[in-house]
């Protein structure tokens, strides 16, 4: 299920951990509010850097008392993206799983299936919340980002039944 308009090439996310491939950190909204979790494959990740407005956006966090206790989640282990989908599973979160390939992108929003150690079993949702027929296979080596916990896929977990 590709929705091109899912793509975001520059997320704005403030970092909390990091290991030899992967990046992990708290998502933030446009007005710069903690908003879900990204996992960012390292090797895709081109700069990091800050701007005034988003430094203006963490000093007013600051000042109400919700920065350090909006950034705390638990870091799952970065080793690879089994690693991460394997722990989103267990956790029954929906996720969306961005694969890039010389083809191109895809983003599907999903529920983590079975996880091997070269690939993932994804059953996409569609925006109406209605699910795909067949789940589709992942392979590992081209999934690059990994996005969870945000309050558009918390919707879905509460009508998912599963959660």
């Amino acid at each position: 299920m590709e929705t091109e308009d899912a793509y975001d090439p520059a997320p704005e996310m403030v970092i909390l951990q990091a290991s030899a491939h992967w990046v992990f950190g708290r998502a933030l909204d446009e007005t710069g509010c903690p908003d879900g979790c990204i996992a960012l494959r390292r090797d895709h990740v081109q700069e990091f850097h800050t701007t005034p407005a988003l430094l203006f956006r963490k000093r007013a966090l600051e000042w109400q008392g919700l920065w350090p206790r909006e950034i705390s989640v638990p870091v799952p282990d970065l080793r690879d993206a089994g690693t991460i989908l394997e722990a989103l599973r267990r956790e029954h979160r929906l996720a969306i799983v961005l694969t890039e390939t010389r083809d191109g992108w895809n983003s599907i929003h999903c529920r983590v299936g079975k996880v091997d150690p070269t690939s993932a079993t994804l059953l996409g949702f569609h925006g109406s919340g209605e699910w795909e027929r067949q789940p589709v296979r992942a392979d590992l080596s081209v999934i690059t980002q990994l996005r969870y916990g945000s309050r558009y896929l918390r919707v879905y977990e509460r009508g998912d039944g599963r959660k």
